[in-house]
């Protein structure tokens, strides 16, 4: 048996770029598990919605689920604290995100009330623009992950794709992203 030695040279590497998965030319993020824990209105259900951006450092931008967002689900207020399954699509299907280095991804989650105007549900600063990501609601104060008015962070894409899937927290709610192949 032939032993190998040697050094690889990982300097020209970012930290955070790993791709060793797929050859599949597009990665897919999906959510799949959520809970929120408080309701906001007295209506007899929840309406989990998501609003992010992703912007590229070729300087593509848009939004993940429209500029208004998109439903994650409706939650019944009797399964208010219980965790539920569902299959959503966390990013448009046409978009490469990587090199995941170059790709930076916020999202927030909100209680949409169709009858709301437009709210604000934070601003993503990427090499010195904003991004404005929002939803219909009564207040901008119905957030269930991010504070809008904190710097949001930014989603690391490299630690989803090596540990298949990663859980974002907060007091009033949990989601989970999945890398699917």
């Amino acid at each position: 048996m032939t032993q190998l030695s040697g050094t690889i040279n990982t300097s020209n590497i970012e930290k955070d770029e790993i791709s060793l998965k797929s050859t599949s030319s597009i990665k897919e993020f999906s959510s799949y598990e959520f809970q929120i824990n408080k309701k906001y209105d007295n209506s007899p259900h929840a309406e989990l919605w998501i609003t992010g951006v992703y912007v590229k450092d070729n300087g593509e931008a848009d939004f993940l689920r429209g500029g208004k967002g998109g439903e994650i689900a409706r939650v019944a207020k009797g399964d208010i604290g219980k965790l539920l399954y569902k299959w959503v699509q966390f990013k448009p299907a046409n978009v490469d995100f990587e090199p995941f280095y170059g790709t930076h991804v916020y999202f927030n989650l909100f209680e949409r009330d169709w009858y709301g105007s437009l709210k604000n549900f934070g601003i993503a600063n990427v090499y010195g623009t904003n991004y404005y990501m929002s939803g219909n609601s009564s207040s901008s104060s119905q957030w269930y992950l991010y504070d809008p008015s904190e710097p949001m962070p930014k989603v690391n894409l490299s630690r989803i794709y090596r540990n298949w899937a990663e859980w974002f927290t907060s007091d009033k709610c949990k989601f989970r992203v999945w890398y699917c192949e």
